[in-house]
């Protein structure tokens, strides 16, 4: 079983996946060749450096997403961080083909794959995303100047802040409390 929780910033996030009592290996995937909007893959690379658990590369989108910039597409780059190395696998795949304990790919299809193996204590893997639309070296920033060194936790407590910070800008009052609280949440 795992637990997945969440918190983003402006370019980058955090994500916690805790698996518990498994019997099962945990398997994290990067598929940089998908999109959950109703867009189309271009191009995308994947390259892994094992020893940091640190991984980039970009996803080229075209569709709904990219249509108004010109229909090129747009190039989302990113890169990961993991907190945990300690994977019994690694590798990466282009389309169909998986190439265990490589490093980079390239191609439409295009991702790679972490094998965490199965743990009677809770493993903690967290995952640190930053994300730019102008290169690789700006999502690398990102992530750490906005996620770098901050918990999932004081993630958590700065967006609630901001979300306080920009609801006070209004003043509210219901009759109906019910109302009133699925107006400020």
């Amino acid at each position: 079983q795992v637990r997945w929780q969440l918190s983003s910033h402006v370019h980058a996030a955090v994500h916690r996946l805790t698996m518990t009592d498994s019997e099962s290996p945990l398997n994290l995937i990067i598929d940089a060749g998908h999109a959950v909007i109703t867009s189309d893959i271009k191009n995308a690379t994947v390259h892994v450096d094992p020893a940091m658990g640190k991984i980039c590369g970009f996803s080229l989108i075209a569709g709904d997403f990219s249509g108004r910039i010109g229909g090129g597409g747009a190039t989302i780059y990113y890169c990961i961080l993991l907190n945990d190395t300690n994977f019994q696998a690694f590798g990466v795949w282009e389309g169909m083909k998986v190439f265990p304990a490589s490093t980079s790919a390239v191609g439409k299809k295009a991702g790679a794959f972490f094998t965490y193996p199965a743990s009677r204590a809770d493993r903690i893997v967290e995952v640190r995303v930053g994300i730019s639309y102008i290169s690789v070296d700006n999502a690398w920033s990102h992530l750490q100047e906005e996620v770098g060194k901050v918990s999932l936790e004081e993630l958590v407590t700065l967006n609630q802040n901001a979300w306080r910070q920009q609801l006070t800008r209004v003043n509210v009052t219901m009759r109906n409390p019910s109302l009133q609280t699925m107006f400020y949440t």
